[in-house]
């Protein structure tokens, strides 16, 4: 029989603990042939011991699939990906102000009601805001934007509508932040 490699660290391991997992299913193997010979047609088996035999029929099963499945499918070598830093990921990855990829505006025909439903389900705001609320508030400003402000050109970058305004500006502690 082929010797199966399931772990990366089945090399380091000295035959020894093999010979240990080996015995161990050779006395299985033979306590299982010793119940199969001692039981017959007439046999009467108790509770525990129909549900041991059928626990040990199931952790060996598993085990015997897994070990079948390694042998036919071998891991391949895991590759190393390359570190992404998350906030140039963010920065990537942010739709409303990627030029290929729009958020939608409304219509010169269309309900409010109806650009927000559509707004909330458009894919890019839908990877942008992955919380449904924040989206909604997204679409919210987008649709309470001043009609100037608006314009269908799809070429023109915009700006987030969730993006703090003023950034730079000094927020004391003691003062409420109002609407």
């Amino acid at each position: 029989m082929e010797n199966l490699n399931f772990n990366s660290n089945s090399s380091e391991e000295s035959d020894g603990i093999i010979r240990v997992y080996k015995s161990h299913l050779y006395q299985i193997a033979k306590c299982a042939k010793n119940m199969f010979d001692l039981l017959d047609e007439s046999a009467q088996l108790e509770d525990w011991m129909k549900g041991d035999i059928v626990a040990c029929h199931e952790c060996i099963e598993k085990v015997s699939k897994y070990a079948e499945y390694e042998k036919e499918f071998p891991r391949k070598e895991e590759v190393e990906l390359p570190v992404i830093d998350e906030e140039d990921q963010k920065q990537k990855n942010n739709f409303l102000s990627n030029e290929d990829k729009r958020y939608p505006v409304p219509q010169e025909s269309e309900r409010p009601d109806s650009f927000v439903g559509r707004c909330i389900l458009d894919s890019n705001m839908k990877n942008r805001y992955p919380v449904q609320s924040d989206r909604f508030m997204a679409c919210m400003l987008i649709l309470n934007q001043q009609p100037s402000n608006q314009e269908n050109n799809p070429g023109k970058k915009f700006e987030d509508p969730m993006e703090p305004v003023n950034q730079d500006q000094e927020i004391n502690p003691t003062k409420p932040i109002l609407p």
